[in-house]
């Protein structure tokens, strides 16, 4: 991996810990912005996507990883009501950087042997049909809908809750 993909990387992985650490309140603009980095990384990535052997499943698993990801993290995600500014705040701790970091080494290791082992790699996709291009696409995918499920629930939860204050239960 080149130097300026870790610095990619890394801003991301710093930018989508940074952005939902702590006690932040829920606004359409904090939940969207991991979209927006992630839009950038899906132009430059998703591109080179092949849907031929077993890429189309390979992509399909990385997506599913993402959702079990982001339940992971939405699971440790505290939502609360703040009623006097009538605003809904999320609270995550600690365990969510623990969870995005083992999300950016499962990036991360695997990158990492294919640029050190390129004849082992080559044909270990040869043997399994998979295109090592794939790899980049897989990771963004991942990242989408580990982020997707997250904003999702927060939505859904928000909402939910919302109508409950609302009517009193």
């Amino acid at each position: 991996m080149t130097t300026s993909m870790w610095i990619q990387m890394i801003i991301m992985f710093a930018v989508l810990v940074f952005t939902s650490i702590g006690r932040k309140p829920v606004r359409y603009y904090r939940l969207l912005l991991p979209f927006v980095i992630m839009g950038y990384y899906a132009a430059k990535f998703l591109k080179y996507m092949t849907f031929t052997g077993n890429n189309v499943l390979f992509l399909l698993v990385a997506v599913i990883v993402g959702a079990m990801f982001g339940m992971i993290v939405l699971g440790i995600t505290r939502m609360e009501f703040d009623a006097t500014a009538g605003m809904w705040y999320t609270r995550v701790g600690i365990g969510s950087v623990v969870v995005w970091a083992a999300a950016f080494l499962l990036r991360i290791v695997p990158v990492e042997w294919i640029t050190h082992h390129p004849q082992q790699a080559y044909h270990y996709a040869i043997e399994h049909q998979l295109d090592l291009q794939n790899i980049g696409p897989a990771f963004i995918l991942m990242t989408a809908a580990m982020v997707l499920v997250r904003v999702a629930g927060i939505i859904i939860r928000s909402r939910t809750s919302k109508v409950q204050h609302t009517i009193g239960i």
